[in-house]
């Protein structure tokens, strides 16, 4: 900014006051011209590129696909539903015995449950009473058929069958045969059709187990004492070809004994009242084999170690399940009576009565 008067060059001014007066005149010099109206100067910038309003609504590239959310839960499967009656309890009595302790309910925890359940049915009494217009009792829960039924008067009624058998005049695989099938009827309908309670998980670490102590048991005594083991059961099992009485000893009597001795009978009374059920069941099996002649220390000893293996079967069966007792008990038959007798006979020895 300089001031000065016309005619007078701008470097000579000097910008103090003179005697003239003030100046006459103010230049004010810019670098770059600053216009006033029309049309902006862009100077070096380029015009923006044409575009495509197609291409540019539609890129290149595709997007993220949508994101499917799952459907809203419905209402009524929010809604709280009251606790159930005491009714509805399961009945500590129908509970299986595995062989484990169970702890029984505190005096604190059954007070509460008295306490939450009580106005909860009356409430529900009243809403229906209401609805109504009368009240009515709660359904009791259905009772089958194996819960009326006890396992020990089915096990004295096979007993009985098996002793009336006896002087039937049935052969030996016959009235064996008959027995077996009675008891995989018993057993199937008291532990697989209306057992309450569930006779145990199908797991393959629990089938191994019960195989792997049917082998640890048999295998010794098959090595060391297979004469002798094919000596009882030629006395125990007269009259069997091979292949019958592999299905006896290895399928049918496994399946009957398992399912009827460690499924029912031990599911409601114990591992000792099964232990003692296969015991009786054993005696009166063969008891007919002494009125026929057959040593009796063969069948005694028969006995013995045929009651001592119910009560491996037994173990098994609380500790790994039904399925483990079937598989050892199967394994155990595999080992001491059919295979020194398959032995025996494939060789050639002399049978020894």
């Amino acid at each position: 900014m300089i001031f000065g008067r016309p005619g007078d060059p701008d470097d000579s001014h000097d910008e103090t006051e003179s005697e003239e007066g003030p100046p006459q005149y103010i230049s004010l010099h810019h670098h770059v011209p600053m216009p006033f109206g029309g049309a902006p100067d862009l100077g070096l910038l380029l015009p923006p590129p044409p575009v495509n309003p197609e291409r540019a609504y539609r890129p290149v590239s595709p997007g993220m696909p949508p994101i499917f959310l799952p459907a809203p839960f419905v209402p009524d499967s929010l809604r709280l539903l009251p606790p159930p009656g005491a009714s509805n309890f399961p009945d500590p009595s129908r509970q299986p015995n595995l062989g484990q302790s169970r702890r029984a309910p505190s005096p604190i925890s059954a007070g509460l449950a008295e306490a939450v359940i009580a106005p909860v049915e009356s409430g529900l009494n009243t809403e229906s009473a209401s609805l109504t217009g009368h009240t009515h009792a709660a359904a009791a829960p259905l009772r089958t058929w194996a819960d009326r039924v006890d396992p020990l008067i089915a096990l004295f009624f096979y007993l009985a069958l098996a002793l009336g058998t006896a002087w039937a005049g049935l052969n030996v695989p016959s009235r064996y045969t008959l027995l077996w099938t009675v008891l995989i009827g018993l057993g199937a309908v008291l532990t697989l059709i209306d057992a309450v309670q569930s006779v145990g998980t199908m797991a393959s670490g629990n089938m191994i187990w019960g195989l792997g102590i049917g082998l640890v048991l048999g295998l010794p005594l098959f090595i060391l004492a297979r004469e002798g083991l094919s000596a009882t059961t030629e006395a125990l099992y007269p009259d069997f070809t091979l292949p019958a009485l592999f299905q006896s000893l290895v399928i049918v009597g496994p399946i009957g004994e398992t399912l009827f001795l460690r499924g029912a009978l031990q599911e409601k009374r114990g591992v000792v009242s099964s232990i003692l059920g296969a015991g009786l069941n054993h005696l009166i099996f063969f008891f007919p084999l002494l009125i026929a002649g057959v040593p009796a220390i063969l069948v005694g000893a028969g006995l013995f170690y045929l009651t001592i293996l119910a009560a491996v079967y037994s173990y098994v069966r609380s500790r790994y399940g039904i399925t483990a007792a079937f598989v050892c008990q199967a394994t155990i038959n595999l080992m001491l009576f059919f295979l020194p007798v398959m032995l025996v006979t494939l060789i050639g020895s002399p049978r020894i009565p």
